[in-house]
């Protein structure tokens, strides 16, 4: 099992910009936030013991994220969980075959559970 505690990531409704000529890029919030998030997650994945999931395996992810009901909690799922497997801490999330995201204004930023199925 994978348990993280991470910032929340920026929606993913301001999580890209257009730029002329190119095209969509990351926004400066995305990638600052994926940058800090990233080390943190790295982090505390190696002070766990480094812990992983089988490759090419179905696995589950609960997701809890602090926001008011201004924003939809599906909007972050996105950007976390491509990060996650960017660090090498979740397999690909195709595999992702459960999936559930709460709010809960109890915690700071978002907590990510992983579990083998």
């Amino acid at each position: 099992m994978i348990h993280l505690t991470l910032p929340l990531p920026p929606s993913s409704n301001n999580a890209y910009i257009n730029v002329p000529g190119k095209g969509r890029a990351p926004s400066t919030a995305h990638e600052n936030w994926k940058l800090v998030a990233s080390t943190i997650a790295k982090g505390q994945h190696k002070k766990a013991g480094s812990p992983i999931l089988p490759a090419k395996k179905p696995y589950k992810l609960s997701i809890r994220v602090n926001i008011d009901h201004k924003s939809d909690i599906a909007n972050r799922e996105k950007l976390l969980t491509d990060m996650l497997v960017a660090a090498g801490i979740l397999p690909d999330d195709c595999w992702v075959s459960e999936l559930n995201i709460y709010r809960d204004r109890t915690i700071n930023g978002v907590v990510v559970t992983a579990e083998a199925l």
